[in-house]
């Protein structure tokens, strides 16, 4: 007889809910501080790319999803996997989700610190304050330990190989497609902006693009 969700399958839900509410929230009060926002001004000008971000944005809600998904479609019923005992994995899973939360919201604050320190974009220099020191892209990086987390979580409730080949879709889908999309243009802009500035290049040269990690020294 099937029975209502878990504690494993409630309580993952409910960091995904936490993640996308802070997160939704802290897009919104921005937009509403700027009233604008660039890129989608230059993506309206052009219909095929305004097109690609939005459906493209929409696919990678779903795809970032599955894990959870995954995790929420499987019956809760007696002797499945849904009811295995939570353990360490699970703890491992909350812990990487924690500090994957953390370590964006503090990313995201900072650099709208930063930003109000210097409200004229056009003089405004290159961020390399707090966890700006230690990567280009530090939301990023813990956008992607957030999905990490919500996979582990969700580990023990699968019960084949592809559930967990797909949920593994999700969690590795996040990294690539940033690298491949918002991270380079971004990059490319940035290049542009402080190209002619040996000390943002010291900084480029010497910090991971995504992952937060220390300065790697001159010499290497």
């Amino acid at each position: 007889r099937q029975r209502g969700p878990g504690f494993r399958q409630a309580f993952t839900t409910s960091l995904t809910l936490i993640w996308s509410f802070r997160l939704g929230t802290f897009l919104f009060f921005r937009f509403l501080e700027r009233k604008s926002d660039f890129r989608f001004i230059q993506a309206r000008m052009k219909h095929g790319y305004h097109m690609f971000a939005w459906t493209s944005q929409g696919m990678w809600c779903f795809i970032q999803g599955l894990p959870v998904l995954l995790l929420n479609l499987v019956e809760k019923s007696q002797g499945n996997s849904a009811d295995a005992p939570l353990g360490r994995i699970d703890r491992l899973g909350w812990m990487i989700f924690f500090v994957g939360l953390v370590m964006e919201s503090i990313a995201d604050k900072q650099k709208l610190a930063f930003q109000r320190r210097y409200p004229n974009r056009e003089n405004r220099p290159f961020i390399q304050d707090g966890l700006w020191s230690l990567s280009r892209h530090p939301n990023y990086c813990g956008e992607s330990l957030v999905h990490l987390g919500l996979y582990f979580s969700s580990f023990m409730a699968y019960e084949t190989t592809q559930h967990h080949l797909i949920a593994l879709v999700g969690v590795f889908f996040s990294p690539i497609f940033l690298m491949q999309t918002s991270l380079p243009w971004i990059e490319h802009l940035t290049d542009k902006k402080y190209g002619e500035s040996e000390k943002y290049w010291d900084y480029k040269l010497s910090t991971s693009a995504y992952l937060t990690l220390p300065r790697r020294p001159k010499f290497i």
